[in-house]
């Protein structure tokens, strides 16, 4: 789960190397939406 966004992403692991295959969507691009959302202010830390 992404911590800022709330929603849930996949992680493919190789059981062998412990590395990282595929992330569904990527972690990175959930990361630039969330930078997104807050510099536009739309992630609100507290509710009224």
């Amino acid at each position: 789960m992404h911590e800022k966004l709330h929603e849930y992403y996949v992680t493919v692991v190789d059981a062998k190397t412990n590395e990282t295959v595929k992330e569904i969507p990527p972690k990175k691009l959930l990361d630039i939406y969330a930078v997104m959302l807050e510099s536009i202010g739309l992630i609100v830390d507290h509710r009224i």
